[in-house]
């Protein structure tokens, strides 16, 4: 048994710090959230809750420069409200999952350039990933110590006052376990990288988790993700499929008749309109510009 620590075990303990924060921000109310960091900052947040946005904002944009994604804008995120604050938290988190799942092996230890304000830095994707985790660790602390000058205390929040790694309350793995399945990918063979990786961004809602050497790339909502690779496709296959609508993927949701109208309005190539299905499921069907077959579904109510 190696006992380097993984990985795992760091976005296991920050996310048992996450659960235990929101609680106490929910139970101190906004006043926590709007408590002053000092006057000798560098400006890139005046409060706590403005320090919790940058910490799952730097998340979220790291990943997004691994993966040559636009740099989202989290302004809009409001500072002062515990539970918008960590739902954006878990959408930074799971796509910061993503990413670690999905990244090609081959790649982790190849230096990247990547441009920070003034700065230019050449850092290796497993250095950047530890950065983000150890930062998140950093300001946490940070947090607690103006919380405390304030006279708001709480549980201890050292990893030595948590759980263990691969105990019961901090889920993470361990030699005892038996191995598990944490994610499951279609590999879908495209013609132009570039036009479907856009089309699933723009019209379909995903975000891009990485672009690799041109030719592969992996795109995803909600944690789920589909694999992109430039390759040559047999025509007469796609053609076989989409006339007995053999489906390439399966996509079960929540809200389907909010999602329907999101990609009507954002001119998704749908092929089969919204409708109740025998089988007991609302499903409606999608084509991207390979031809691939996506069903979206949910179970009637």
């Amino acid at each position: 048994m190696s006992p380097g620590v993984t990985f795992s075990d760091l976005l296991a303990y920050t996310e048992w710090e996450r659960d235990k924060w929101v609680s106490r921000f929910k139970a101190h109310g906004p006043h926590a959230l709007a408590i002053g960091v000092g006057p000798h900052g560098d400006g890139r947040f005046a409060t706590v809750g403005e320090m919790i946005r940058h910490i799952f904002s730097a998340e979220l944009r790291y990943v997004e420069r691994l993966s040559q994604a636009p740099l989202s804008n989290t302004a809009s995120v409001p500072a002062d409200n515990a539970d918008a604050l960590f739902r954006f938290g878990q959408e930074s988190r799971g796509r910061l999952r993503t990413f670690i799942t999905s990244y090609p092996a081959e790649t982790w230890d190849a230096g990247q350039e990547f441009a920070l304000g003034k700065h230019v830095v050449t850092a290796t994707p497993r250095k950047i990933v530890l950065h983000i985790l150890a930062h998140e660790m950093k300001h946490w602390a940070q947090i607690a110590a103006l919380l405390r000058r304030e006279g708001l205390t709480g549980d201890f929040h050292d990893a030595l006052f948590g759980p263990d790694p691969g105990s019961t309350l901090m889920p993470g793995p361990a030699a005892h376990r038996p191995p598990e399945v944490i994610g499951v990918a279609p590999q879908f063979l495209v013609g132009d990288l570039l036009v479907a990786t856009e089309y699933y961004r723009d019209k379909l809602g995903f975000a891009t988790d990485f672009v690799y050497q041109s030719f592969y790339a992996s795109v995803s909502r909600d944690g789920f993700s589909i694999h992109l690779k430039c390759a040559p496709k047999t025509a007469s296959d796609r053609t076989h499929r989409k006339q007995n609508e053999h489906l390439d993927a399966y996509i079960s949701v929540r809200g389907i008749e909010a999602l329907f109208m999101e990609l009507q309005a954002k001119g998704a190539r749908i092929i089969r309109s919204l409708a109740e299905r025998p089988w007991a499921r609302k499903e409606f069907y999608v084509e991207d510009p390979d031809g691939y077959l996506l069903c979206f579904s949910e179970e009637s109510a």
